[in-house]
């Protein structure tokens, strides 16, 4: 960070006596832009607290520094066996959708498919 911040002559003399310098500053700064952007876009494993970001897929999430399994939709801790243990999506598709009788058939599907 002091690098970053000094003088040009300074970050020159720097240069000259730690040639990696100026590359690593410049990888530190975009590592602490992707942590930043995961602390502020994704959401946070319930045991560790590392940030994790969602592609695609389902809200199923397994962190990768602790392995605990998670609802990345809203935060909750999920336990073995793992599909059809949390719900937290059923209840925004049925309150999208109506009564919710869709969801009832995926869950169905889903479970038969797992069987």
């Amino acid at each position: 960070r002091r690098y970053m911040a000094a003088e040009s002559d300074i970050q020159e003399a720097c240069e000259a006596k730690y040639p990696w310098i100026a590359s690593y500053s410049q990888f530190c700064q975009h590592d602490g832009a992707a942590l930043q952007y995961i602390l502020e876009n994704g959401q946070r494993c319930p045991n560790c607290s590392n940030g994790v970001e969602r592609i695609e897929g389902c809200f199923h999430m397994k962190c990768p520094t602790c392995a605990t399994h998670f609802c990345y939709e809203c935060g909750t801790e999920i336990f073995p066996p793992y599909y059809g243990t949390h719900h937290c999506w059923e209840e925004e598709t049925a309150d999208e959708e109506g009564d919710g009788g869709d969801v009832d058939e995926q869950l169905a599907m889903a479970l038969q498919f797992m069987e």
